[in-house]
């Protein structure tokens, strides 16, 4: 399972960024209560949502193709990063959802 935290843009306020800290701490949190449970921290470690980054990624207030694509070549990467720090934890991943319960 993979939480996904929010991530910073410039314009945030205190109070916004505050709770986005606040989410990530929860988010965190369920780590300790899930098992094989993982946080993608884009508050970390995804660019800041800058006025640059949002010429280039967003139109209309939302993000475009490119910022999604982006965004999920982003994810794919950290995930691919998780995976690769902790291969034991995925060593049965190709079984989820076929029925086959392989218990090691």
């Amino acid at each position: 399972m993979f939480f996904l935290t929010e991530p910073r843009e410039e314009s945030d306020s205190d109070y916004q960024g505050e709770n986005k800290e606040a989410q990530r701490r929860i988010l965190y949190g369920f780590t300790d209560k899930f098992s094989n449970s993982y946080v993608v921290d884009l508050y970390k470690y995804a660019p800041m949502y800058d006025k640059k980054f949002k010429e280039n990624f967003f139109f209309n207030g939302h993000m475009n193709a490119a910022g999604y694509r982006l965004t999920a070549d982003i994810i794919a990467s950290y995930i691919d990063y998780i995976i690769r720090s902790s291969p034991q934890d995925f060593t049965t991943a190709g079984l989820i959802g076929t029925g086959i319960d392989f218990a090691m």
